[in-house]
């Protein structure tokens, strides 16, 4: 059952494509149902047979111990020199000098991969492509874009994109900061100018914050750590005690208090180090505590007769417009040096009236003593952005950050979980007998190692494995389109398999619908060549840019239980 719907499959994919000409399509669905029946005859003949005593203990006892002591597997010697063992996946990509990591970097990233502003028509991000539930692919043969408008080629998986240093099925990007750009400005993808989608990023006030937490030098990230606190905050994320480590107390001393509600962390001593305006207004202060509070303004006393405040938020309230440093260099003068009485005068005046310049008199503080002082019942409204902050930030929304945001982000895109890794890092109950059976043919019979090795499974090579239509109605020449030299005609890179059983459909084309679709189709070495073989009196030999099969595809003749083995372990990576 399973390989008849394989073969229907095929089928459908081998008219669609084979579409040269009436006579070409003709002679090649005639050659497909030959071989698609000679196929089928040999799939039920294994069925029906006695299936072989598989001595599965065999591979358990070879697989189930760290990978330094696995035996070698079967490779072709052009890439021995070159292979290399699995490996448990890293914890993401390395990152270039030029763009390291930070968590501020990452958060914007994620919510840039996630923005339909960055497209020309408002309705497609990175993520319309690149779904997380589907390995970041779409689950379509041809991604859809701007219009409607189908693309040519399938949209990868990318969450190993960041170990790769060509990008793209062709190549033609090098590195993820480069690569992101493609699709912005790509008429069949999102179909947006550079331009406009930097204007777009820097219109949304909510992105302010998190490029000045990613890109912003650290004098502009303490500004806004002191005057928008849980923005900045909210932005910094697990770096944020970090900073405040490194930088706000570095300036303002280790007895720091929290940021969160808009406060300076300096608790202020008295020295030198005190504004002299602060001062004046303190020692009028001073003078004015000589005289006793109004009745109608008389605060309530504690035991020892000392004034104390109406509310817990009055002493807030009444200097809230001041600068948070400067306002707490106030009521440590007042408190501190002349008491609870005078502290208690002070924040009952209206802060926001009060002149520092330096001519100021000296009855000012007390000719802004109001008549009445109502309780607060409400907390002062958060302070505004200031115009100053803003244009700063958005000095800092440019193209070239948002492509290192979108790229810091998709470097961390390295799955953790996926079985065949844990079983790697010595969970040896991780993988059946069968998937361990499918792990052997993987590294022998199979030959994949030759182009799939390594922590990421992918030799980030670009071979030619026989799926370039050339000449028919799918032509794709990979490769040979970026560099323009014939040896690449009909290359395309080869792509990690983490992950590999969630971004279905496969090949560059998505052609082929399923894992033991494609399986059949290495197995038989894509019987389909890279060669006009169906045009009467073609000659290859002539021709410069007819594609040359790679010379590691090869037919595997693998069983039935070969073949549903190593589908089986595929399904674990």
């Amino acid at each position: 059952m399973q390989s008849t719907k394989v073969l229907n499959a095929t089928f459908k994919r081998l008219r669609d494509a084979l579409t040269h000409n009436a006579m070409e399509s003709i002679i090649a669905v005639v050659i497909a149902i030959c071989v698609a029946f000679v196929a089928l005859a040999k799939a039920n003949a294994k069925s029906t047979a006695q299936s072989p005593n598989i001595d599965y203990a065999k591979y358990r006892a070879a697989y189930a111990k760290p990978v330094e002591q696995w035996a070698k597997p079967t490779l072709d010697k052009s890439v021995e020199s070159e292979w290399e063992e699995f490996a448990p996946l890293p914890k993401s990509a390395p990152f270039p000098k030029e763009n390291p990591y930070s968590y501020a970097k990452k958060t914007l990233g994620e919510k840039l991969f996630n923005d339909t502003r960055l497209s020309k028509s408002g309705q497609f991000a990175c993520a319309s492509c690149h779904h997380k539930e589907l390995g970041y692919s779409d689950g379509m043969p041809n991604s859809m874009g701007h219009n409607g408008q189908k693309g040519r080629r399938n949209a990868p998986n990318i969450e190993m994109s960041g170990f790769f240093p060509l990008l793209f099925w062709d190549g033609r990007a090098q590195g993820l900061e480069a690569q992101a750009l493609g699709p912005m400005i790509d008429p069949v993808e999102m179909a947006n100018t550079l331009k406009n989608a930097e204007k777009s990023i820097k219109e949304a006030s909510e992105y302010y914050a998190l490029f000045v937490a990613s890109f912003g030098d650290s004098e502009l990230q303490k500004a806004w750590a002191l005057s928008e606190p849980n923005a900045f905050k909210e932005a910094k994320g697990e770096d944020y005690e970090r900073f405040v480590q490194e930088h706000i107390r570095e300036d303002f001393g280790d007895n720091a208090r929290d940021l969160d509600s808009g406060e300076s962390r300096q608790k202020s001593s008295l020295d030198s180090s005190l504004d002299s305006k602060v001062k004046n207004i303190a020692n009028e202060i001073k003078q004015e505590s000589k005289t006793p509070l109004p009745k109608t303004t008389k605060a309530k006393t504690t035991k020892d007769e000392k004034p104390m405040p109406q509310n817990a938020d009055d002493s807030h309230s009444k200097l809230s417009h001041l600068p948070p440093l400067k306002r707490d260099e106030v009521k440590a003068q007042a408190q501190a040096v002349f008491g609870n009485k005078a502290f208690h005068k002070l924040t009952r005046v209206d802060s926001s009236k009060i002149d520092f310049s330096q001519n100021a008199s000296k009855n000012v503080v007390a000719d802004f003593v109001p008549k009445s002082s109502p309780k607060s019942t409400t907390k002062p409204p958060a302070k505004p952005i200031s115009r100053a902050n803003i244009a700063r930030a958005k000095a800092l929304i440019t193209i070239e950050n948002i492509t290192k945001a979108i790229a810091t982000y998709e470097r961390t895109l390295v799955p953790q979980n996926t079985r065949f890794n844990r079983f790697l890092k010595g969970e040896y109950s991780a993988l059946s007998d069968k998937e361990l059976f499918g792990l052997d043919i993987f590294r022998n019979k199979g030959e994949c190692m030759n182009c799939h090795y390594g922590a990421i499974l992918s030799d980030k090579k670009f071979h030619n494995i026989g799926v370039a239509f050339y000449g028919r109605g799918l032509e794709d020449l990979g490769r040979y389109e970026v560099s323009q030299n014939p040896i690449d005609s009909g290359a395309f890179r080869t792509p990690s398999l983490v992950n590999v059983s969630k971004s279905a459909p496969y090949l560059h084309n998505g052609i082929s619908p399923n894992l033991v679709g494609l399986i059949h189709l290495y197995d038989a070495a894509f019987p389909f060549a890279d060669t006009k073989r169906f045009s009467i009196g073609y000659d290859a030999s002539k021709d410069s840019l007819a594609p040359k099969l790679d010379p590691l595809i090869r037919e595997l003749k693998l069983s039935v239980e070969e073949i549903e083995a190593l589908e089986a372990f595929l399904l674990t990576l």
